[in-house]
């Protein structure tokens, strides 16, 4: 599969050179999925422009032929910076859900029998919230549903936007319900070793916890961007560079159930990463 996160499209960015890159790949190694974790735009503008920024990004990938995964960043709900147009859950929904089976929530899950996998998308930002970052009650309870009902026979992996722990998130000191996300997949992987791993962007940096039993994994940006303040503590970020080809940042992510194995490919700046449970 391939795994992006954080391309925050804008026009005359570098967006067009990533979907080249994804398209010459795809042709030789064949994607089974396109995973994106979110913030498709800076979602700054009216409502109409984030709908066209947005529907771009999502195109260019569906233009690949494989199925189109999406979770919803905080930026995708055009709320900052006073954003008269924020968007409501279901306008999200029906924008960036489009291509997946999610009925009016904005949490879903896919199965792969053939590979024996579960993939859980959850959303985590709700701008309407006192604490704005996490994960609201309704899908808590689904989620640990999800997990009680999910089949013998397949393991799980996670993909959100935020990070699942706060020291993993630079921009607050409190994510809504964290503790009790992290508490039902600790005891799902206590009871049956399914958890594979929990999958994020949002952060704009790679990092990898490894102490909850499960790894939690944070992917870099696929927009071309180097700082490195705003960072948690632990994080690598790469330097990028216009016209090379660390101006990209993105990963082939190879799950392999069986072997309790996640494997990440970078494609652009940064490192391979594996990780064996």
């Amino acid at each position: 599969m391939a795994l992006l996160a954080d391309t925050h499209y804008v026009a005359g960015g570098t967006w067009d050179d990533t979907v080249n890159n994804l398209r010459a790949v795809n042709e030789q190694v064949h994607f089974d999925a396109i995973i994106h974790l979110g913030d498709f735009t800076d979602g700054l503008g009216t409502k109409a422009l984030t709908e066209d920024y947005a529907n771009k990004v999502l195109e260019d990938m569906e233009s690949l032929g494989v199925p189109v995964y999406p979770v919803i960043g905080n930026h995708d709900t055009n709320y900052f910076k006073g954003n008269p147009e924020v968007m409501s859950a279901n306008e999200q929904v029906k924008l960036y859900y489009r291509s997946v089976q999610s009925g009016d929530r904005s949490w879903y899950f896919i199965d792969d029998h053939k590979t024996g996998l579960r993939m859980i998308f959850l959303s985590s930002f709700d701008p309407k919230q006192k604490v704005r970052y996490g994960f609201d009650d309704e899908e808590v309870a689904w989620l640990e549903s999800t997990l009680g009902s999910t089949p013998e026979e397949l393991k799980v992996i996670v993909f959100a936007h935020i990070p699942l722990l706060p020291e993993m998130h630079y921009w607050s000191k409190d994510i809504r319900n964290a503790d009790k996300v992290l508490d039902i997949l600790k005891t799902a992987n206590d009871e049956t070793g399914r958890i594979l791993g929990y999958v994020h962007g949002h952060s704009h940096c790679d990092q990898i916890n490894t102490e909850h039993g499960f790894p939690i994994v944070s992917v870099g940006c696929n927009k071309i961007e180097y700082f490195t303040d705003y960072k948690p503590e632990g994080a690598t970020t790469y330097k990028r560079e216009l016209g090379t080809v660390s101006q990209d940042l993105w990963d082939g992510l190879i799950i392999t159930p069986s072997k309790n194995k996640l494997s990440f490919v970078r494609f652009g700046a940064g490192e391979d990463r594996g990780i064996s449970l």
